[in-house]
């Protein structure tokens, strides 16, 4: 299994927050910190970038379930990326607790451990 640590204090979440893989301030939303540590993407790869389907190539060879390409459209995210992305960044009805185990369990499913430190 795959493993993927997510540092609370870099990460970027829930309200008030444009979300994106890496922020100018150095924050990641969950998909950010899975860029770089799964995909070995560097920071210039993925800053300013909103969602997998926007920076594709970092994505589609180690975590490639994260975009959907069909045949003459353009790149999306799948399904399961815009459910993490949608968890991520939920604002209301949620607390830190519940968004860690919800992000680690669709992880998990994918064969990733997800461990969240500090």
């Amino acid at each position: 299994m795959k493993k993927l640590v997510i540092n609370r204090k870099k990460w970027l979440r829930g309200p008030d927050r444009d979300s994106m893989l890496l922020d100018d301030h150095g924050r990641m939303c969950c998909l950010g910190f899975a860029a770089r540590q799964l995909c070995g993407a560097k920071p210039k790869d993925i800053r300013g970038h909103s969602s997998p389907a926007s920076k594709p190539d970092v994505f589609e060879t180690d975590l490639a379930w994260l975009i959907k390409k069909s045949r003459g459209l353009p790149i999306q995210d799948s399904t399961v990326g815009n459910h993490l992305m949608s968890i991520n960044d939920q604002s209301e009805g949620i607390t830190d607790a519940k968004r860690e185990r919800r992000i680690a369990a669709i992880f998990k499913k994918k064969g990733v451990r997800v461990t969240f430190v500090n």
